[in-house]
C-alpha cells in the first residue's frame, strides 16, 4: 500500500478527490467564519473613521451583539460623546 491510500485511508477518505473536496469545504469555512468575526470590525472602524474625518460627534456606532465588538462599540460611543461634549464647551468658552 502506497504512502497516500494510507494517508487517504486513515483519515477516512476514498480517494485524492474526496481529499479536494474536504479541503474545499475547510477553505470556505475558513472564510465564512473569518468573515463573521471582521465584518462587525470593519462596521464599527468605518463609524469611528467618518467621525474623524468629518469631525461630527453625533454619529454613533450600531450595538448589535454582547461580545467584544459591542464592548468596542459601546466604548466608541461614549469616548465621542465625551469628545462631542468637551468640544462644546470650548465653543461656549471661546465666547
Amino acid at each position: 500500500m502506497s504512502q497516500r491510500n494510507w494517508l487517504l485511508g486513515n483519515i477516512g477518505l476514498k480517494n485524492s478527490h474526496s481529499l479536494d473536496l474536504r479541503v474545499c469545504q475547510y477553505v470556505c469555512q475558513i472564510l465564512y467564519t473569518s468573515r463573521l468575526i471582521t465584518h462587525p470590525l470593519e462596521v464599527v472602524t468605518n463609524v469611528a473613521r467618518k467621525i474623524t474625518q468629518e469631525s461630527n460627534f453625533q454619529l454613533r456606532a450600531n450595538v448589535t451583539s454582547k461580545d467584544e465588538v459591542g464592548t468596542l462599540a459601546i466604548s466608541l460611543n461614549k469616548l465621542v460623546e465625551w469628545v462631542g461634549d468637551y468640544t462644546q464647551e470650548l465653543e461656549l468658552a471661546k465666547l
